[in-house]
């Protein structure tokens, strides 16, 4: 089974087409926020003071400001901007995590559907009961193909989405007589076959 992460990212793009993450600043620029340092908020991030200046000063080029104002005898601190980004990015968290969290496990219940080991088939069979009735109503409301006789006539399928299964269903009909369904459940699949009885 796998496990899927969505994560919303924030570039800037120049007029040039070059590409940053301010996502990827928020750690060290929240770092840096905390400690009034850029070398111990390096040190933090396991950083080399040269990597976590370049990092700065790339976005802070495609910004065109400064991120980070440096104060005699104080260290560094955020400059506006620099506050700008780090709300920027909450603001990103509090609108999109509820949706990308959703998003993800939708995702990887689609993918581990595929990823797992087929099941072995369930069968059931019943004949003559109203809840088969009611089956073949519902399965003819949505439009699922037919075929006129149950054994010349090629089974024709369909996939149809309904809740987060697929259901297949081939359905077999004769005039005049009582219906009967063969029901599989294969893999998560539903599949009715649905033919004469007599």
């Amino acid at each position: 089974m796998i496990r899927i992460e969505c994560q919303a990212q924030l570039m800037v793009r120049d007029s040039n087409g070059q590409t940053s993450s301010l996502t990827d600043a928020v750690p060290l620029l929240s770092l840096v926020d905390q400690t009034g340092s850029i070398a111990q908020a390096a040190a933090l991030k396991g950083l080399s003071y040269r990597h976590a200046w370049g990092l700065l000063r790339a976005i802070e080029t495609q910004l065109g400001g400064a991120l980070i104002e440096k104060e005699r005898g104080r260290g560094s601190a955020l400059s506006e901007l620099g506050r700008a980004v780090l709300r920027a990015q909450r603001l990103c968290g509090e609108r999109l995590d509820g949706n990308m969290q959703a998003l993800a496990s939708e995702v990887a219940a689609d993918l581990n559907r595929w990823l797992a080991p087929p099941a072995e088939d369930v069968r059931i069979h019943a004949s003559h009961g109203y809840a088969v009735a009611a089956l073949v109503t519902a399965l003819v409301a949505d439009a699922v193909p037919s075929t006129s006789n149950t054994a010349t006539a090629p089974k024709r399928s369909r996939r149809l989405r309904a809740a987060s299964a697929i259901w297949r269903a081939s359905i077999c009909r004769a005039a005049s007589f009582a219906r009967c369904a063969r029901i599989s459940i294969v893999s998560g699949s539903i599949r009715s076959d649905m033919c004469s009885c007599i």
